[in-house]
């Protein structure tokens, strides 16, 4: 039996989760992604990023990304006419 040990991301810089969130979007051919695409997809987990700018949507906007109001708590968060959030 083979032993692994878990690869551990500690101490990533805002700007490794920020480009991980962009590569995402781009191989997915998406403008802007959601947390379950982005657990789907990424290298880290959405919670760290969650946790690390106060949100997802904060996330989204800080790595130039449009928010789409998606993957925020169901209700939360809902999109006007405009396209952004109205919260």
């Amino acid at each position: 039996m083979e032993f692994k040990l878990n690869e551990y991301h500690n101490n990533l810089t805002d700007e490794q989760l920020l480009q991980d969130i962009k590569k995402v979007a781009q191989d997915l051919s998406k403008d802007s992604i959601t947390r379950d695409e982005y657990d789907l997809h990424g290298k880290y987990h959405s919670g760290t990023i969650r946790k690390r700018f106060g949100g997802w949507l904060k996330a989204l906007d800080k790595a130039y990304l449009p928010s789409s109001c998606l993957g925020e708590t169901p209700g939360a968060c809902l999109p006007t006419k405009a396209g952004s959030c109205s919260e």
